[in-house]
């Protein structure tokens, strides 16, 4: 499997962003990539009012947009979107989406461990306990987890709350990417975590991060990483910058 990890720019308006990723998708498959994976929030960006535009109509748009292009250059993707679980549900999931190479719906992960602020802000729900089941596409089992379900503490990193959340990934995946919006820069003790998590697990792990606001400065985060099953690292986005790395795992 190839993969593209994938650091863009993050816009407050939702085309722009979903233009991005589409254009990303083509960027991608022209780099050999099987897989391109976002961050959190990519369709949104991350910001207080990402909801007033998120509504069911738009979230199915936006999901149809972004197949199209997976069908359009034969790729999958995985990125972090608005998704609605249920007709009842009032508020939509943070989550996690995963399209095969021919734009159609393989999962979603919902966000299920929210910061203070997040809850605060009821733009979204946190999904349920029992949401963290594994999918095989490309050859490959992944789980997926969103920022501070890894990190565990608000502002820190606790492998002891992320290895617990490894095992209730059921069946055992043989990759887990972890999408967030998150400091990874220099002072940053995630990409230490996936380091340790990967060798303890024999896993590889995936950390695709969000870069920078479009054409702003406040907010700025970025840094990307891959690390293999042994702890080396494979692939690291710039911090704070859009980028695409390129890396390959087999199973």
């Amino acid at each position: 499997m190839r993969i593209a990890l994938v650091q863009l720019p993050m816009y407050f308006a939702m085309d722009l962003n979903v233009q991005a990723i589409c254009a990303a998708l083509g960027e991608a498959k022209r780099g050999g990539a099987d897989i391109a994976v976002f961050s959190e929030c990519a369709v949104t960006g991350f910001h207080l009012v990402m909801g007033n535009e998120v509504n069911r109509e738009k979230i199915a748009s936006v999901i149809e947009t972004i197949g199209a292009s997976c069908r359009k250059f034969g790729i999958a993707a995985l990125f972090g979107g608005p998704c609605y679980g249920t007709d009842q549900q009032e508020l939509a999931w943070n989550s996690a989406i995963l399209l095969d190479s021919n734009g159609e719906l393989q999962a979603v992960w919902p966000k299920i461990v929210f910061t203070p602020s997040e809850t605060l802000a009821a733009i979204f729900q946190p999904g349920p306990l029992e949401s963290r089941v594994t999918v095989e596409i490309l050859g490959a089992r992944i789980g997926v987890l969103i920022c501070m379900e890894f990190a565990g503490v608000v502002g820190g990193f606790n492998s002891d709350h992320a290895r617990s959340l490894f095992e209730k990934m059921k069946p055992r995946p043989t990759v887990i990417f972890v999408l967030g919006v998150m400091d990874l820069g220099s002072t940053s003790k995630a990409p230490e975590l996936a380091v340790k998590l990967a060798r303890e697990w024999g896993i590889p792990i995936v950390l695709s991060n969000a870069a920078e606001w479009g054409g702003e400065t406040e907010g700025c985060l970025g840094g990307s990483l891959a690390v293999n099953c042994e702890g080396n690292i494979l692939a690291v986005a710039k911090f704070d910058a859009p980028d695409i790395q390129y890396f390959n795992l087999d199973f």
